[in-house]
């Protein structure tokens, strides 16, 4: 303010005191005055008591210190600020002052204090007008609770929005986090014209660990690989478990593909070593596939059907390696495809049809036939050891299995009906078959339907399904032998069963496979794993049937044995009305 203003106004206040009064009356707001050369004399406006609660009778006496009615715990920091203030001299200034109120409460008061200079420009009177902020501070502190209530809950949702996208066993991302990751990963690819390379991991034989150690030692398998991936992939490289022991890598943004995949070898290398328990060691190993963007795919749902495809390629070929997708691949992958569209289509069981190959008796008369499933697609045949691996990867393998049943069973009645034959069938069964938990009462439909005795019904499984998951079919496959069926074991000879695992399977049958029948009888090694595997099956108690018997020398040789035997030399297979010709 003007010196002319100041002087003014400090000449009003020392000459006539109703110049408050006059002030104070037309004042929306509290007023107070306050002699700092002579503290004692200070005066506050009738409003301000009202605000506080007490009342006219008291507000009358401006005796009333208003000092004390600061909340003592803040009365130090007010006058403290207030000092500051008036040494620095600032006309014009504000404070928030925490008043008490009669009843104990908080009464927030916003001050804006004026200082008034005498003639020698000192300090010598402050006025000012007060307004009750009560409300506003009490609103204040409902929006800081808020916010820290929002602050809370923020928080909590970045806690369930990583648990949702992390796995809790590994801590790696999810499946959901890491396909965003991918689509932004090829999304800024095919903007600067980079690459992007996936990796799809497959713990081989996990299942295996699981049966014989126990999940909980799966467990730990699992957390091991993905600490092993996470430590030997490159800084910036994404890491994620998809499902189960599927896991993936997603090396970005590299100009060189070659560079990126020379890291495969390396973690095919570090998860393979093996993984060192408190009272054991777990060997394992993983299969890869790897596909990269642009060269193998253009989209994300392309470049995962690649990898995974490459991968399912390296188990097929015995896991523990990886293979890149490649032009020859994706003439398989297309194949593949194709014959998926055709399982999946509704026509699918007009286009099977079952054939018979005989298998004779060491007596040399037939003693049954093994009923093998043809697919007519478009004109081609398909052999089943191209489309059942697909059924069994897509899902359709119980339809195709239950299809096989009811065929082969109608056809075991009308033998037996028409050309009395006594004989069995011989049915294979895939692993996906005996998960089902309905395939006991299915086939004990088919027995009670078509008037079958469950021993003329022969189930076999292959040597190299049950090693590699043997601890979980074994009661399976003991239900159906109580049943009556009998079981034999395929193949036998190349999935290197132990003797221990065949004494605790229910088996029937060794049917040993076509491979070791090659260069019989002039191979004397040959010929000597012959006699063992007979020896064997003597000791277990069980009958043998050789495959691939295909020379009269072979057949002469197996003579020796009694064995039964299955083969082009003693016939092709064919449809169920030639299949007569050989009983």
């Amino acid at each position: 303010m003007t010196d002319y203003l100041q002087t003014e106004f400090y000449q009003k206040l020392k000459e006539d005191d109703s110049f408050l009064k006059f002030f104070h009356d037309k004042c929306l707001d509290g007023v107070f005055y306050w002699d700092l050369e002579q503290p004692e004399n200070q005066w506050v406006s009738d409003r301000f008591w009202d605000a506080l609660g007490y009342g006219p009778e008291i507000s009358k006496g401006v005796s009333k210190d208003w000092k004390d009615a600061i909340d003592l715990e803040e009365l130090d920091n007010v006058l403290s600020d207030l000092r500051k203030k008036i040494s620095a001299g600032d006309e014009v200034f504000d404070l928030t002052i925490p008043y008490i109120h009669q009843n104990k409460s908080t009464v927030w008061m916003s001050c804006r204090s004026v200082l008034i200079r005498n003639s020698q420009n000192t300090i010598t009177r402050m006025l000012g007008f007060y307004v009750d902020i009560t409300s506003l501070k009490i609103t204040e502190k409902l929006l800081e609770k808020e916010q820290n209530r929002n602050t809370k809950l923020m928080k909590l949702q970045q806690v369930i929005r990583h648990t949702s996208e992390h796995d809790i066993l590994t801590g790696l991302p999810t499946r959901g986090l890491f396909m965003e990751r991918l689509e932004k990963s090829l999304a800024h690819a095919k903007r600067n014209e980079s690459n992007t390379i996936l990796y799809f991991v497959d713990v081989d034989h996990f299942k295996q660990v699981n049966d014989c150690y126990g999940h909980l030692t799966g467990d730990i398998v699992l957390k091991e690989i993905a600490k092993r991936l996470t430590t030997n992939t490159r800084h910036g490289d994404f890491c994620a478990r998809l499902s189960g022991d599927e896991f993936v890598v997603l090396v970005e943004a590299t100009d060189d593909v070659s560079k990126g995949i020379q890291l495969v070898s390396s973690l095919i290398e570090h998860l393979s070593q093996p993984i060192l328990l408190s009272d054991s060691t777990i060997n394992t190993s993983v299969s890869i596939g790897v596909a990269s963007y642009p060269e193998c795919a253009k989209t994300v749902d392309e470049l995962m059907q690649c990898a995974d495809f490459a991968m399912y390629q390296a188990k097929k070929q015995g896991g523990n390696q990886y293979r890149l997708y490649s032009n020859q691949l994706h003439q398989k992958f297309i194949r593949v495809q194709k014959l998926r569209q055709g399982l999946v289509s509704s026509s699918i069981q007009d286009q099977l049809y079952l054939e018979y190959q005989p298998i004779f008796s060491g007596g040399g008369s037939v003693e049954g036939f093994e009923a093998l499933i043809r697919w007519k697609y478009n004109d081609e045949i398909i052999s089943p050891n191209e489309f059942i691996s697909v059924a069994e990867e897509h899902g359709t393998i119980a339809d195709i299995g239950n299809w096989v049943f009811e065929h082969a069973f109608e056809q075991l009645v009308g033998w037996s009906n028409v050309h009395n034959f006594k004989g069995y069938v011989a049915i294979n069964l895939s692993l996906l078959q005996l998960r089902d938990s309905k395939l006991l009462s299915k086939l004990q439909t088919l027995v009670k339907r078509y008037k079958v005795e469950p021993n003329r019904v022969h189930l076999e499984v292959t040597e190299t399904q049950m090693v590699d998951s043997f601890g979980t079919y074994v009661n399976d496959l003991k239900q159906l032998s109580d049943e009556g069926f009998a079981i034999s074991l395929d193949d036998f000879g190349t999935g290197y069963a132990s003797f221990k695992h065949l004494q605790k399977l229910p088996l029937s049958t060794l049917k040993i496979d076509r491979s070791f029948l090659s260069g019989v009888p002039n191979n004397s090694e040959k010929n000597s794993t012959l006699d063992t595997m007979f020896s064997l099956a003597k000791i277990m108690d069980l009958s043998v049937v050789v495959e691939g018997v295909e020379t009269e020398q072979q057949h002469q040789w197996l003579n020796q044995y009694r064995c039964s035997q299955q083969g082009f030399y003693h016939g092709t297979p064919t449809d169920c009305q030639q299949a007569v010709s050989f009983m």
